[in-house]
């Protein structure tokens, strides 16, 4: 026998999703493990020809072999049923939406991973699937159950999913007048009265500097559903979170409703012996006093309430400190450096004071450059322990009117700081998770589905990817750090675009975490213990570069910089543009929170490039280059700060001072694109072309040839083995217009090899004959074999994309389709075989071959080995 049940007090999820269960399993019965409430027994009265339900006493219990349990998967909430679980041959299939916990009932779950907020729901999105038909009946049954449960789609609890299923359910013909009528909250005289008593009994108490409700009443006779009362009592208030304890004749009635994040109202019933969901939940206890009771909850509240965001969450650390002994000019140029307006003063990790930027000025300005900081930092500093609630840190803010608090422990040790913004952007993290999804729509590339980013990496990433990065968070987790992927990859996945190229950033030892990688993943690495840098060479050609989260500054403009260890936000802030600037974080428990503390998201819908600081091209002129190729990459443009930044830094002629490989290392990137013609036209336009060479131009002849080398990329390329240096073809037609001895000059001053130079001057110089004589009327393929085998692949696609005559172009394409292939079968222990003495003459007999056989007076290796002969 199989039977369907689910929790005692059964409401609509309950009886829906019984109703449901049995659609799928029509052999099976349906019994109430205890009583139901009101309303569902109201319900089924009227439509009991329809829902047979039947009690405990009803069934022989000895003759069930296999469970069904919905709306629940608690033990406890079964009643008498959970005796049936001693029976090892029991087969017990699960229907549930509720979180796990110890008292689960072991069995089989279906859909466990779907994420809804009511049971019915999970059963209606079987139905739709595989197109099993409702009654209007039941429609209307699975609605009722639906509104109730998600608290007419207001619960936090509520998804996507829930929406689209109640849609369905009025195409099967829902009546949702008959389903508002049976959710009409009037009361009995008895929950009047109970709800007067429990409205003037109301007290509020902080539990974690939040307000939490809690009233206590005790009645003489039994009130039904007192889970009503408190619904109209949490309504009636908008209170955000509320307790009720109600003591009736038999027992003590816990009730709860939460819609606050910090407070989950099923985890605190669970101390009661109790359970729900993590806003409404509920218990029964038949001992205690009401006293007894209302201080056990507020004992359980203490323990389980944790602020959703306390100091240690939005902290910054580590903290950029300075010395009091350091002078005030010092202290100014280290905040300019920065971007800070403060910055607390250490005597090592100990907070001793803080000092603006403003206090400096006014020192500065009375000649005191040289005094010591200690003379003028504020010693009476407003400070935060880790474990205060964002929301006690915002009305300290507001109250003391500062906008940077340190966080100290109990020894004044300071463990981080907290900015004006890091609670701004903490109390808008639902706000923020809306722009996600606003921008992702807006680009045109996100399903309308998604609402995180992990659900984006499911989506887009290959599962090679994807598997490799839940690897490296679960590493993460072992190893006891916070680990990252960061820049590019994320700004290309937000903009759904391919990028193979992984960067990780390890709050912590990015090499150790990467030497540990490399063991478990039998891979290679490379080491760089003065950046605290590894590369990781995976089987199967995949490279990861891990990094040891750092923050950089620049001793002078144009310098190398020096690296200092730090956490993820300075780490990002030392980066080029802030579309590069973001991060995911790969740790299990957050896998896919995205990291964007300087609006980068906001940028990618803008279309716009923005620099981190105002010096970022002074400290680094290659940006400029680096701008604009992104520019051109994604159809983007530099923002109006950003472009008055690169004014500037070019006004100091600040390439003047770079070292000129960097320079080359950014080009060659550029000079990379599929078409980087856009890019040489917009460093034409802001005039940094002369920065490479004075006398380069950019003609619409060069125009040309770049739009041409494009287009023997896409074909010719097919058809050669030998691997081609795209940026040494468009290299050859950015310098066209300069002579041998211009080009080598540019060459040098770029450090490339002397086998590229040596190999651009051949190009460069062969160029004129070359061409010409592919003009000829008549030509052997040996003729053209030998003319052109003697020149570069990159040499050849450039000769062809500069050619204005037909005839050379075909000639040169019919060498890389096909002649550049054709070799000789003949091998000299052929000759040997024959009584011919190794020498020269092997040479001249393959010469002649390969000649024979470009011509076609020969095709196979006998025709060869007959020729030799005659030879």
């Amino acid at each position: 026998m199989r039977i369907i049940t689910t929790h005692t007090n059964a409401d609509f999820d309950a009886l829906a999703s019984m109703v449901a269960a049995q659609k799928l399993y029509p052999d099976a019965v349906m019994v109430f493990s205890g009583s139901a409430e009101k309303k569902v027994n109201e319900y089924l009265s009227l439509y009991n020809n329809e829902f047979k339900v039947y009690k405990i006493k009803d069934v022989d219990l000895s003759e069930v072999d296999a469970l069904i349990v919905t709306d629940t998967k608690a033990k406890r909430r079964i009643g008498d049923l959970s005796k049936l679980l001693s029976n090892k041959n029991l087969r017990v299939t699960i229907w549930d939406h509720h979180p796990e916990s110890d008292d689960d009932i072991p069995g089989e779950e279906i859909m466990k991973n779907l994420r809804v907020g009511c049971a019915i729901t999970k059963f209606l999105f079987k139905f739709k699937e595989d197109k099993i038909k409702i009654t209007e009946t039941e429609a209307t049954l699975f609605a009722i159950a639906l509104y109730e449960e998600t608290g007419s789609f207001e619960f936090t609890t509520v998804t996507p999913l829930d929406f689209q299923m109640m849609a369905y359910l009025m195409e099967c013909g829902a009546k949702i007048n008959i389903a508002r009528d049976f959710l009409k909250e009037g009361f009995s005289a008895e929950q009047d009265a109970l709800f007067r008593k429990l409205l003037n009994s109301i007290e509020t108490f902080d539990v974690k500097s939040l307000p939490v409700r809690i009233a206590v009443t005790e009645m003489d006779r039994f009130v039904k559903d007192i889970a009503l009362v408190v619904h109209k009592l949490r309504d009636m208030g908008n209170l955000d979170c509320i307790f009720v304890i109600v003591k009736l004749p038999e027992r003590i009635y816990l009730v709860g409703r939460s819609s606050l994040d910090e407070i989950n109202a099923g985890e605190v019933m669970k101390e009661f012996g109790g359970g729900g969901h993590k806003v409404a939940a509920s218990a029964a206890l038949k001992e205690g006093t009401l006293f007894d009771v209302k201080e056990k909850l507020l004992r359980v509240l203490r323990e389980k309430t944790r602020p959703f965001m306390i100091a240690s969450d939005i902290m910054s650390d580590p903290v950029l400190t300075i010395k009091a002994d350091v002078t005030v000019e010092e202290a100014r140029k280290i905040m300019l450096r920065f971007n800070h307006s403060s910055l607390p003063v250490a005597d090592g990790n100990i907070l001793t004071g803080i000092v603006s930027i403003s206090d400096l000025d006014k020192a500065i300005q009375h000649k005191l450059n040289d005094a010591e900081v200690s003379g003028y930092m504020l010693k009476s500093v407003k400070t935060v322990s880790p474990e205060t609630a964002v929301s006690d840190i915002q009305k300290l803010m507001i109250d003391e009117g500062v906008g940077k608090i340190p966080v100290i422990d109990a020894n004044s040790v300071i463990k981080g700081i907290v900015t004006r913004t890091d609670v701004l952007r903490s109390l808008n993290k639902d706000i923020m998770k809306d722009k996600i999804i606003q921008i992702e729509k807006k680009l045109e590339t996100a399903d309308p589905h998604l609402h995180n980013v992990k659900d984006l990496m499911e989506k887009r990433l290959s599962g090679k990817v994807l598997g490799l990065l839940l690897e490296i968070g679960k590493l993460a987790d072992k190893e006891k750090c916070k680990v990252y992927v960061v820049g590019g990859f994320v700004r290309d996945l937000l903009l759904n675009i391919e990028n193979l190229d992984m960067d990780i950033v390890v709050e912590g030892n990015g090499i150790a975490f990467a030497s540990v990688f490399a063991k478990k993943t039998s891979a290679e690495i490379k080491k760089h213990k003065k950046f605290g840098t590894a590369v990781l060479y995976l089987p199967g050609g995949f490279k990861i570069d891990v990094a040891t989260a750092r923050v950089e500054f620049y001793a002078y403009p144009a310098s190398a910089p020096t690296v200092e260890f730090s956490k993820i936000k300075y780490d990002l802030y030392r980066r080029d543009f802030t579309i590069n600037a973001m991060a995911i974080e790969l740790n299990q428990k957050d896998f896919g929170m995205l990291v964007d503390f300087f609006g980068a998201q906001k940028d990618l819908q803008d279309k716009q490039i923005r620099v981190m600081h105002n010096m970022s091209f002074v400290e680094d002129p290659t940006r400029i280059f680096r701008a604009i190729r992104f520019e051109q990459r994604y159809g983007f443009k530099m923002e109006e700060s950003s472009m008055n930044f690169l004014d500037n830094a070019l006004d100091l002629e600040m390439f003047d001072q770079l070292a000129t490989y960097k320079m080359k290392d950014e080009l060659v990137l550029i000079l990379n694109e599929d078409l980087p013609l856009k890019a040489i036209g917009r460093m034409k336009d802001l005039n940094v072309l002369k920065y490479i060479h004075p006398d380069i131009k950019v003609t619409p002849q060069k125009k040309h040839i770049f739009r041409e080398i494009m287009n023997s990329f896409t074909v010719e390329v097919l058809f050669m083995d030998d691997p081609v240096e795209r940026w040494l073809v468009n290299f050859l037609a950015l310098v066209d217009d300069l002579k041998v001895d211009q080009i080598t000059h540019i060459c040098e001053k770029f450090k490339l090899s002397s086998k590229i130079i040596t190999q651009l001057a051949q190009i460069k110089n062969g160029e004129k004959d070359i061409l010409r004589t592919l003009e000829k009327v008549k030509m052997k393929n040996s003729e053209l074999y030998g003319l052109l085998s003697r020149v570069s692949c990159e040499g050849l696609l450039f000769y062809m994309s500069k050619s204005k005559s037909l005839r050379a172009r075909q000639r040169i394409h019919l060498y890389l389709s096909s002649l550049y292939k054709i070799k000789v079968d003949v091998t000299g222990e052929d000759l040997k075989a024959y009584g011919i003495k190794p020498g020269p003459v092997y040479k001249k007999i393959f010469d002649e071959l390969l000649t024979r056989k470009l011509d076609g007076e020969i095709k196979t290796r006998a025709e060869e080995l007959e020729m030799v002969k005659k030879l």
